[in-house]
């Protein structure tokens, strides 16, 4: 099955620059108390682009071509300071997933169909086509996870992971502690533990009774799924207001208001704390020596400022000045590329923002 599509040449709303710009082993690390920043190690700009926003994966083959898939599950390619619209007739995206730059899918079912097999389209070189599937299923895709060129993890109504290797289809089943309030919230491959694993949150829907969001632990043995740890972290922590987990190229960190833990071993250790700024959302990266996250800095004379800041293992820099990205995602493209969406929908625009270091 083909699908076919449609491009609409022109969606971009404006560019807020046209060109690159200038601007101005698990153990705790703890910047200086001085609070200062370095200046800017990263060129970046800005585009908005109008319409459905709520970003499920982005894709750069280069700084300059970059594929994004919304939640109406189109399509948009970012190309020479402009961007168009592919929309395909037959086929709703739900997620997209990459392995390198010439290898990416995106995963989802056919449009308009209540109840569609999963369907799984490929860059062949010049677009994205269907793959054969052999033992498919009847499924929606929630995300997924690309392994390599020719293995990609998905789960399936948020608690059914499932391998698509070889244009095969093969569903695993987790052990559940209920069926209804859970849900996978992440894929990865853990560079600690050098395994694939599966973070499952049990508790979707708290009560108010409850004071911890409950998370199992997968390992993927070759053959089974099987539960190898659980942790809790606080729905509303007194001394941090708000924790969050995060993942960073096959690390696990949870997230506080201004200080990062690391998941080792069944717990979490104390890794790094912020330089006078307020962890915002959208926080991801190459590696330990290299996180890139959303803040804001409080009680400026200005008010509250928001910024990207950037980790290199000695200290904190203030990136580019942004809109507060309260619900954006940053995406490591490679050690050197980073892309932040800011999927907060203000006017039903969403601001795309592109980094390369200097």
């Amino acid at each position: 099955m083909n699908s076919a599509k449609l491009i609409f040449p022109l969606l971009l709303i404006s560019a807020l620059c046209l060109s690159f710009f200038s601007c101005s082993k698990d153990n705790p690390v703890i910047p200086s108390d001085d609070n200062s920043l370095d200046s800017s190690r990263f060129r970046w700009k800005s585009y908005n682009i109008d319409g459905a926003g709520y970003y499920e994966g982005v894709w750069a083959k280069d700084t300059d071509n970059i594929y994004a898939l919304n939640s109406g599950g189109f399509l948009i390619h970012l190309q020479n300071n402009t961007a168009k619209l592919i929309e395909f007739t037959d086929f709703k995206g739900s997620h997209l997933v990459s392995y390198n730059t010439n290898t990416a899918y995106i995963l989802g079912t056919t449009r308009n169909v209540d109840s569609s097999l999963c369907r799984i389209l490929k860059w062949n070189g010049s677009e994205f086509r269907d793959v054969p599937i052999g033992n498919n299923k009847y499924m929606y895709p929630e995300a997924g996870f690309a392994f390599s060129s020719n293995l990609i993890w998905l789960n399936n109504d948020k608690t059914q992971l499932c391998k698509f290797e070889d244009n095969n289809l093969t569903v695993y089943n987790l052990i559940l502690p209920n069926d209804t309030n859970c849900s996978v919230q992440k894929i990865f491959f853990d560079s600690i533990a050098q395994k694939p694993r599966a973070i499952l949150l049990t508790n979707t829907i708290v009560s108010p009774l409850d004071i911890d969001r409950l998370y199992f632990v997968y390992d993927f043995d070759g053959t089974s799924w099987n539960k190898v740890n659980e942790f809790r972290t606080p729905i509303n922590d007194p001394n941090t207001d708000y924790v969050e987990t995060r993942y960073i190229n096959g690390y696990f960190f949870t997230k506080k208001r201004a200080e990062l833990s690391i998941y080792n071993n069944g717990s979490f250790v104390p890794f790094l704390k912020s330089n006078g700024f307020i962890f915002g959302g959208g926080l991801d990266g190459y590696s330990r020596t290299n996180i890139m996250t959303a803040g804001f800095q409080p009680g400026s004379e200005y008010g509250n400022e928001y910024f990207l800041f950037h980790w290199n293992g000695k200290k904190w820099s203030k990136e580019f000045k942004a809109y507060s990205i309260s619900d954006g995602t940053t995406y490591m493209i490679n050690e050197n590329f980073y892309i932040i969406v800011d999927n907060i929908g203000v006017l039903d625009r969403t601001k795309f923002t592109i980094g390369v270091k200097k």
